[in-house]
């Protein structure tokens, strides 16, 4: 069967697949506050962190406490903040708009869910992509810092 006659034909929800989007967004909705609390939490360590590298007294820990290194490690706390965030946002979205689609058999909503489920995925491949990208420099940094030193 085709795409086009699979989509000419009324693609229908029947109990099977509510329970199965149901559960779906139940899991969803789990994951989303966990996202959400991992987010506060990396928030707090960004903003806490200075303070307490700024109270140990080992050496090692010297340059950490240079505005440089304490002010990138917080963009990374940040940066990984924001990275936990988005997704829990959409994963949010998708698991609040489906089961308002089907609660009330509402096919905007259930659009909208779709719609957040697809910016998810999205969300995850570009953030995939970029870190295979920075991966691939690593390495190749690597390979040209090794072979400068012979």
């Amino acid at each position: 069967m085709s795409q086009d006659d699979l989509l000419s034909q009324d693609l229908q929800i029947n109990p099977r697949v509510s329970f199965f989007l149901k559960e779906t967004s139940k899991w969803a909705k789990f994951l989303s506050i966990v996202g959400f609390i991992t987010t506060g939490l990396l928030v707090l360590m960004a903003v806490f962190f200075r303070s307490l590298i700024n109270q140990l007294k080992s050496a090692e820990l010297s340059e950490l406490r240079s505005t440089t290194g304490l002010t990138g490690i917080t963009a990374n706390f940040l940066i990984m903040a924001l990275c936990v965030f988005v997704p829990s946002l959409f994963l949010l979205k998708f698991s609040s708009k489906m089961k308002e689609a089907l609660d009330q058999t509402n096919q905007l909503s259930f659009e909208e869910s779709l719609e957040n489920l697809k910016s998810l995925f999205k969300f995850y491949g570009i953030l995939t992509i970029i870190i295979l990208v920075l991966y691939s420099l690593g390495v190749i940094g690597f390979l040209i810092g090794i072979s400068s030193m012979s």
